[in-house]
């Protein structure tokens, strides 16, 4: 078979079969002289690459990763898919393994991998079937009933497939889905706009892939109607006009009344003087028609200014540690921390607030100076000056008196007028060396007082 003729000593003859015995011969041809005697040469082509040896494949629902062994000699290996007898290419690998994506979920796929040399060709090709595993979706929530407010909630989802969220209406919208390439374990936030209406309205939001939805049913409340608030003010002239707001909303400016000469201490939940919940500008609109009760501070109880939180620091004056004043002074200060005020009283040297020994020649055993002295009522007290007086004071009164002035600047007056008070450390009747803190009368006056704040 003639396979060319060359003026060059030398031809390449390719398509022979690989591993093979071949025999060729050569002439020598010239015009004015003819042929020469024929030389002949014989040889056996090289041997292709074996056929790769796969491995264990692995697979999820989506993809599959093949293994072979390495095989000598190979510059490359082609994989194919087979779609039936028809084999589809899906990528060349110098590496001996390869991952194929976009697979068709619990279903068998068959792969073929052939090794080839430059020098050598293609070897066999080495054919394994792999199935990948069924589709798994789950999401965290079928359902979601949002307020007529806008909100929003994360759905966290379960898979080992590609999934797509979406939103079948515009009031519904999807953001911060994790992982960006959404496969696999991840989540996603859903976000509700306002309902503007009155009546409930429906959307939901689907979640597909790998031929499986799941859906997350969506009914968003419409805005409630008003409801009625009524504000008792407990005794005034003429209670304030009734407010018709919409229930989850934020109050506001509460109304304020005025009954003299009481101090107007906030709006409750309750029409006891002690106890409840304090409503405030921040508080949230009932979902049900609500009456609140004005609180009052009591003039025949309460001084006009208290200090205005639950704890009050103050420093020692001429009152040396250790000394036996201090020590006095100190168990009177405890007698109110170990009670069931809602009040406490600390030392702190760096305090505006001072407690004082001095030897006076007026009358009585201590004295309560509050600032500002004029102008303020109420929890407006901005510093204060106890003085006790050692020149007139026994010494087993010390603890009574200490106890009686802090009294003073949580609000509490002297003699309350109450039969049942006549207990009270705020009584200048009292037995000075029983009565050295205080008593359930003064705990609850002080409640009134404080609660709320």
């Amino acid at each position: 078979m003639h396979v060319g003729n060359r003026w060059q000593t030398y031809i390449d003859v390719s398509g022979l079969a690989a591993n093979t015995e071949h025999r060729f011969r050569i002439v020598a041809e010239c015009d004015s002289r003819g042929r020469s005697a024929p030389s002949y040469v014989t040889f056996r082509t090289l041997a292709p690459p074996p056929t790769p040896v796969m491995q264990t494949p692995t697979a999820d629902a989506s993809s599959v990763t093949l293994r072979w062994h390495p095989v000598y000699p190979a510059d490359r290996y082609r994989v194919y898919r087979m779609n039936g007898n028809t084999p589809i290419h899906v990528g060349n690998r110098w590496q001996t393994y390869i991952i194929v994506t976009g697979l068709a979920p619990d279903t068998n796929h068959t792969f073929r991998v052939i090794a080839e040399c430059d020098r050598r060709g293609r070897s066999p090709h080495a054919e394994i079937q792999v199935r990948t595993l069924p589709a798994t979706l789950t999401v965290s929530q079928s359902t979601w009933a949002p307020g007529h407010g806008a909100g929003n909630m994360t759905v966290q989802v379960t898979s080992n497939i590609t999934w797509t969220p979406t939103s079948n209406v515009g009031w519904l919208t999807i953001n911060n889905i994790a992982p960006a390439n959404r496969t696999g374990n991840g989540s996603f936030r859903i976000n509700a706009v306002a309902n503007p209406g009155t009546g409930n309205r429906t959307g939901a939001i689907t979640v597909t892939g790998g031929g499986l939805t799941r859906t997350i049913s969506v009914t968003q409340a419409g805005a409630p109607a008003n409801v009625t608030i009524t504000w008792n003010a407990n005794g005034t002239s003429r209670n304030p006009d009734p407010w018709f707001r919409p229930p989850g909303t934020t109050m506001g400016t509460l109304p304020r009344p005025n009954r003299s000469p009481e101090y107007f201490i906030g709006w409750f939940n309750t029409s006891n003087v002690i106890g409840g919940t304090r409503i405030t500008a921040n508080s949230t609109v009932p979902s049900n028609n609500t009456t609140y009760w004005a609180r009052w501070s009591d003039p025949r109880r309460h001084n006009p200014l208290w200090w205005p939180s639950r704890t009050i620091s103050f420093r020692y004056e001429n009152v040396p540690l250790g000394s036996p004043w201090r020590e006095a002074m100190e168990r009177g200060r405890n007698n109110w921390n170990a009670s069931t005020a809602p009040v406490s009283f600390n030392v702190n040297s760096n305090s505006v607030n001072q407690v004082r020994l001095a030897n006076h020649t007026w009358e009585g055993f201590g004295r309560f100076n509050a600032h500002p002295e004029r102008g303020s009522v109420g929890p407006s007290m901005t510093s204060f000056v106890i003085t006790i007086n050692s020149r007139n004071t026994p010494f087993n009164f010390v603890e009574s008196v200490m106890a009686h002035e802090l009294g003073h600047v949580v609000g509490l007056r002297d003699n309350p007028p109450d039969t049942a008070w006549n207990g009270s450390i705020m009584n200048h009747e009292r037995d000075r060396r029983t009565v050295r803190g205080p008593t359930g009368f003064d705990v609850t006056s002080i409640r009134i007082l404080y609660d709320g704040f």
